[in-house]
């Protein structure tokens, strides 16, 4: 058994023991924390950040709770000063939550859900049951009623400086620190990150901090005067983009290997530069300068398109290579004016394009070796420049003028650096052999006038996947990041940058950022909380899940617990256990497993598995897209019936399918290895932009759907956002028996699945969405869930592109929590909503910050929630939990109320 260090033990719902923490203990552990963390903390809560419906101090009793019993249960009232939200909970003699018995707003725009009745004063009625429909035991009851939700920042999980996904980039300054851009994926969001040079890390340049003035952001951001804060912009759909860049094989972003006061941060991609400040900012305006490609280079035309950058060390000029046109059947280049071992140059705040520098000479019929002929470039304080011709097996070393005026030889140059003090060049050599491993080796020239190494030491292999370098110099300390070692190639492997240092007439790795935190999260796509426990489950964007305790961080990998373990979605059931989509790849088993993640049969002497095949897909991770259980023990699940067709499918709890009133006969890609399939959907179809799945306390089934209502309108600033309106949807309630999507718009129902309804029929309840879509059984609408991708890939919905993936497998998480309260982050505005279940809004909270926001206590203090890119949320009794997908971490809210009483049944 696993048990986490000072952490008390507990049973699983069989009996078996596990860890838990007692209210007592959990109450220490959070004083301790908000000690160290220098909080101060009124009586009433921490940190009141959100209005709710009613300003805090607004709120009071006019009439205490009172409650008398009635039958086999009991009636409760009580009064409300002022319109607030509140909740109603039987509590057993152990004060345990035995019935959430309602909660909701009152005084709000719409009426309250019930028990709950208009007005401010409330009579409900309980019937004697517990939550499961059950005579509730552990009496004397009493009733717990709260008023006036207040949240306040919690603690961050998983995050991590250490985190180095896919690198694209490493530059140094003048101070001797350590620039690091990254990205998750191939198109994930791009950051800048900022360590000392000796590997400690200071702060993240990019996305920028929340404490800069806005002024200062300009165009990188939206200013919301109606709710005072910055909105970043975003350009991507699959996964956040704050620079006007698209994904493709000539616009992947780099970084010039400087960075000063003079140039400061200069990211570039095949078609532009951007410019900005060394914190990340813009001085008022985004800078962008055409690059390479613009001036007549087509990507589709090139031999080589990687590229090399170097920057004159004042900051004056930036200089580029790599990029070379294709050669005909003559051995002339198909464009004249990008011959292979062209150089570029412009001024850097003064040209508007890359102008012709020089052109270092290649042997005819050159053929590289594993790259492009050109490759690393620098430049000195002299004004020369050197690079890399990994056809010639050189360093050419070039004069102010852009003549060649000597070389060194070096066998597969591919990066290099010239020290800043006493000229030495270091080189990185990079040969690429069969079945694509890598052989790196780092040499040190005394100077441009060396013919042999004065070091040279072989770093071993790695994968051919590209490779960066840069010095960085401090108190006569010189240190050689190589980035290259490490992965480097898709969304699960870790980049690694190590610092080597010159010892005993060898380069020696000193630091190894890929080992300082071996166990951290980099993306993720889904997210689920036990409320029993505190304990959130969160997957690696693949078939890795991760565990950690929202109370005391810690955790980590699941494999930790059972190697053997994969899954791609857990959802935690109401009986405690875990509900997982298990399985290495994308298509597998649904079982019910313990906390253990040991099986648990679905009935005495049975499996534990629903079924051994759930059909998906590969996408952002394995684009799954909801498992959601009830009460009850019924279990849904969201998937598709067909290749990118989706459907929600039921199961009771003895794993058998539930009989829908949808699709029948038209299940055509769906049945596990014995045979077992549904014949029917409880909803479906839904349309391929969807995600998010759960039920409530009735049976009435959740999902989001890239759709708003007819008309809707969000925030003014966004009116004309790209990301807005190609991102933004809902989450739809449906009746416990289900319902369908309708589309009557004849041009996007030509796109839709096939045979979908295309007139409702007469009678039908449901509800209105827009561009002409119905969806039968539908009872209500929660606006402004977000983020969906794909948007021009799902052109049935009649939403225009974001950026050029087009991949409808980005999906986002809401939650519904005990007392059928919703919780819908939004990516696009940085926030999260708590509505009750009619709609009405309980409290919006965060706001965009970058990772150095993280609390009262963190290098930015500022926003008191801090959010980048929310795309999950998960609910348990007194916390949400929210997976922030740019800062790469899950952030807690705590809730508190205004006013809180308690009383018998008498």
């Amino acid at each position: 058994m696993r048990v986490r260090p000072g952490v008390s033990s507990w049973r699983n719902p069989d009996g078996s023991t596990r860890r838990a923490l007692s209210n007592r203990k959990r109450h220490r552990m959070e004083d301790g924390f908000v000690k160290r963390m220098g909080i101060a903390v009124p009586a009433a809560l921490a940190i009141s950040i959100s209005a709710g419906i009613c300003a805090a101090g607004e709120v009071a009793f006019a009439s205490k709770p009172a409650a008398a019993k009635a039958g086999d249960g009991a009636r409760v009232s009580f009064a409300v000063s002022a319109p607030t939200d509140v909740e109603v909970a039987v509590l057993d003699a152990g004060d345990k939550v035995v019935r959430h018995l309602a909660a909701g707003v009152l005084g709000g725009k719409n009426p309250p859900p019930e028990p709950l009745k208009p007005g401010l004063a409330q009579e409900i009625l309980w019937d004697g049951k517990d939550d499961f429909g059950k005579p509730a035991s552990g009496g004397p009851f009493k009733f717990r009623v709260r008023a006036g939700t207040r949240l306040a920042f919690g603690r961050t999980l998983a995050g991590s400086p250490y985190m180095i996904d896919t690198i694209r980039g490493l530059a140094s300054d003048s101070q001797g620190n350590l620039y690091i851009l990254h990205h998750p994926s191939n198109s994930g969001p791009p950051t800048v990150q900022v360590y000392s040079d000796t590997g400690e890390y200071i702060r993240t340049a990019f996305p920028p901090a929340a404490d800069i003035p806005r002024e200062r952001l300009g165009d990188l951001v939206y200013w919301d005067g109606e709710k005072e804060r910055i909105i970043p912009r975003n350009y991507n759909d699959i996964y956040p983009r704050f620079l006007p860049y698209f994904h493709k094989a000539a616009d992947s972003i780099g970084m010039v290997p400087v960075a000063s006061d003079a140039s400061g941060i200069l990211l570039h991609t095949g078609q532009w530069i951007f410019r900005l400040d060394l914190d990340g900012s813009t001085g008022g305006r985004l800078l962008r300068y055409s690059f390479l490609y613009p001036i007549g280079l087509s990507r589709y035309d090139a031999a080589a398109s990687e590229i090399f950058t170097a920057a004159a060390p004042d900051g004056s000029r930036l200089f580029a290579c790599g990029p070379c046109s294709k050669l005909d059947a003559s051995g002339k280049p198909f464009n004249p004016n990008w011959p292979a071992g062209r150089i570029c140059t412009m001024g850097i705040g003064e040209d508007q394009h890359m102008k012709p520098f020089a052109d270092v000479a290649l042997p005819p019929g050159w053929a590289a070796k594993g790259g492009p002929p050109l490759a690393g470039i620098a430049a000195d304080a002299r004004g020369r420049l050197y690079v890399c011709d990994r056809v010639s097996d050189r360093v050419a070393i070039l004069d102010p003028s852009g003549k060649e005026a000597s070389s060194m030889p070096v066998k597969d140059p591919y990066r290099l650096a010239v020290h800043p003090s006493d000229g030495a060049i270091y080189v990185l050599a990079m040969r690429t052999e069969a079945r694509g491993r890598t052989l790196y080796k780092l040499l040190k020239f005394a100077g441009p006038a060396a013919e042999k190494p004065a070091v040279e030491t072989d770093l071993g292999y790695g994968r051919n996947a590209g490779a960066f370098m840069a010095l960085t110099v401090k108190d006569g300390r010189t240190g050689v990041w190589v980035a290259a070692m490490q992965g480097n190639v898709s969304r699960l492997d870790r980049g690694d940058v190590t610092r080597f240092e010159e010892k005993d007439g060898a380069f020696a790795a000193t630091v190894k950022f890929h080992e300082k935190d071996p166990d951290a999260l980099g993306l993720f796509d889904v997210l689920s909380a036990d409320p029993l426990t505190e304990d959130v489950y969160i997957n690696d964007d693949y078939s890795g899940m991760y565990r950690y305790n929202g109370l005391s961080g810690e955790g980590g990998s699941l494999k930790k617990v059972r190697p053997d373990f994969w899954a791609t979605e857990i959802a935690v059931g109401p009986d405690g256990y875990l509900y997982a989509r298990t399985g290495p790849s994308y298509s597998g088993p649904l079982e019910r497993l313990d906390r253990d993640l040991k099986p648990v049969p679905l009935v005495p002497g049975g499996t534990h598995m629903f079924t051994d095949y759930i059909y998906s897909r590969y996408g952002a991770g394995h684009a799954e897209k909801g498992v959601a259980v009830g009460l009850q023990g019924q279990v849904y699940v969201m998937n598709m019936y067909d290749w990118q067709r989706y459907a929600v499918y039921g199961l009771n709890p003895d794993g058998s399918f539930m009989e829908g009133k949808y699709l029948k006969g038209r299940l055509v890609a769906y049945a596990d290895r014995k045979g077992k399939k549904p014949d029917s959907a409880v909803i479906g179809p839904v349309p391929d932009a969807c995600g998010g799945l759960r039920v409530d306390s009735k049976g009435n089934i959740y999902v989001g759907m890239l759709m708003l209502p007819p008309g809707y309108k969000g925030p003014k600033v966004l009116e004309s956002d790209p990301s807005w309106r190609s991102l933004v949807g809902s989450i739809v309630r449906f009746g416990p028996e289900g319902g369908e999507w309708v589309c009557t718009n004849p041009r996007l129902a030509s796109r839709a699945p096939k045979g979908i309804r295309t007139e409702i029929p007469e009678g039908a309840k449901g509800v209105s969405m827009e561009n002409g879509h119905f969806l039968l059984g539908a009872s209500m609408v929660y606006p402004e869930f977000a983020p969906f991708s794909g948007a021009a890939g799902t052109s049935e919905l009649g939403r225009p592109p974001l950026g050029r993936e087009n991949c409808a497998c980005r999906s986002p998480r809401f939650d519904i929590d005990r007392f059928d309260r919703l919780y819908v982050p939004n990516a696009v505005t940085c926030s999260v909503r708590i509505l009750d279940n009619a709609g009405n809004e309980i409290a919006e909270f965060g706001r965009y910050g970058n990772a150095d926001s993280a609390g009262p206590g963190s290098r930015v203090p500022v926003p008191d929630i801090p959010l980048a890119w929310p795309i999950g949320a998960a609910a348990t009794s007194d916390r949400a939990y929210i997976a922030d997908q740019v800062n790469r971490r899950i952030v807690r809210v705590d809730r508190a109320w205004v006013a809180e009483e308690t009383a018998e049944a008498r």
